[in-house]
């Protein structure tokens, strides 16, 4: 003897409930980290802080930079500026900031052209995020640094600055 299947309407119900679920999370997925061929461009500039008068000279726009901590690379550099370095502070007895600059030190900006590995809600190049304020390690042949991200464009989006 054969059994019949019977379907009632709760089954029902808990087949379109499991199929609206895996539709929802493909298309979150999807929407937040897109991993394609055809992605921007992104430069970033990265802040070291309080480095010897000779840094930026270690870094040569076309040198490969790597992350120092993870490996991945990160692009080429585009730029390279130093700036004296300089600090905030207070001024205690006549309560007002000051910015004091520090003789034998610069600041480095470095500028990095990459290709992003992963791009959407989260940019990706290398194994590193890529947003504006992130701590980064970068590395060239000649010289390691961390600083800051400062600024950061991706082709072909406007920006405000």
């Amino acid at each position: 003897m054969e059994k019949k299947i019977k379907f009632n309407y709760v089954d029902i119900i808990i087949a379109v409930l499991v199929v609206a679920v895996f539709a929802f999370a493909y298309k979150f997925i999807n929407k937040s980290f897109t991993t394609t061929t055809d992605m921007p461009d992104v430069t970033f500039t990265v802040e070291v802080k309080g480095v010897p008068d000779d840094y930026a000279e270690r870094f040569a726009v076309g040198d490969k930079i790597r992350d120092a901590v993870k490996g991945g690379t990160l692009g080429v550099v585009t730029a390279v500026e130093s700036v004296p370095a300089t600090d905030l502070g207070t001024d205690d007895i006549n309560g007002r900031w000051v910015i004091s600059e520090y003789e034998g030190q610069e600041d480095a900006y470095i500028t990095v052209k990459g290709k992003p590995t992963a791009y959407g809600a989260n940019i990706v190049i290398g194994q590193q995020e890529i947003k504006v304020g992130n701590l980064i390690h970068i590395k060239n042949a000649g010289a390691v640094g961390r600083g800051y991200i400062v600024k950061m464009n991706v082709e072909g989006e406007s920006t405000n600055d």
